[in-house]
């Protein structure tokens, strides 16, 4: 109840004190000890409101904590125990320590047959692509099967995989997976600007061509997409 009432404040307002509110859930959880799922649900909670409000110093204790319990009751695989797992590889990637990152996406499967693995499986490529390391292709094969299965996969992969068509100079190939994304629910909002921005320069870069070429209908349509 206590996680919940956290979720809902934090929907209503900015609320500084909510994440003093999921460490009470974690803690009453632990004391009746009768649901790892409960108590596993408050520390990905914990976690994640100190990633969101910059405190990566405390989200990377609260993830390492968070994986601890998870592996130590066997839930790992759970909703909670591959959201903290992936959390704790995003809050090493954004602090920067992709060492650590590399390390920790070794865990993530790359041969992949269900829609959790396949969620796990794409976020390493926030430092694969990042670093243009080979594994981006064969990890994008791997997930392409699975990307209509689950809208969160297909969001993380196709998001990552226009960023890697972008490095490699396919502009008609980001726009694929940006225009695959619009249509889900993460095509709106907040979620959709790293997107948004991919797309963007995506048309430009085809705009750019376009001028090049002396295409003037082309570039009308870029300008206008």
């Amino acid at each position: 109840a206590l996680v919940t009432l956290g979720v809902y404040r934090e929907s209503r307002e900015a609320d500084s004190g909510v994440a003093e509110l999921f460490a009470r859930a974690r803690d009453l959880a632990d004391a009746a000890g009768d649901s790892s799922q409960a108590a596993l649900r408050a520390r990905f909670q914990y976690a994640r409101t100190k990633f969101d409000r910059g405190d990566l110093a405390g989200a990377a204790a609260a993830t390492d904590e968070g994986v601890r319990f998870a592996l130590d009751n066997g839930v790992e695989w759970s909703m909670f125990g591959t959201a903290i797992r992936t959390l704790r590889y995003l809050v090493r990637y954004t602090t920067g320590d992709w060492a650590e990152a590399d390390r920790l996406a070794a865990g993530f499967p790359l041969q992949v047959v269900r829609p959790a693995e396949a969620q796990v499986s794409a976020y390493a490529l926030f430092v694969e692509v990042a670093r243009g390391l080979p594994v981006v292709e064969e990890r994008l094969r791997w997930l392409a099967p699975l990307w209509h299965e689950d809208q969160l996969a297909n969001y993380i992969a196709r998001g990552l995989a226009a960023e890697h068509a972008l490095w490699r100079d396919e502009p008609e190939a980001v726009l694929e997976h940006v225009d695959s994304i619009a249509k889900t629910l993460y095509g709106d909002g907040a979620t959709f600007i790293r997107i948004a921005a991919t797309g963007l320069w995506a048309h430009a870069e085809l705009a750019a061509r376009a001028r090049a070429a002396g295409d003037a209908d082309a570039v009308r349509r870029a300008a206008e997409a």
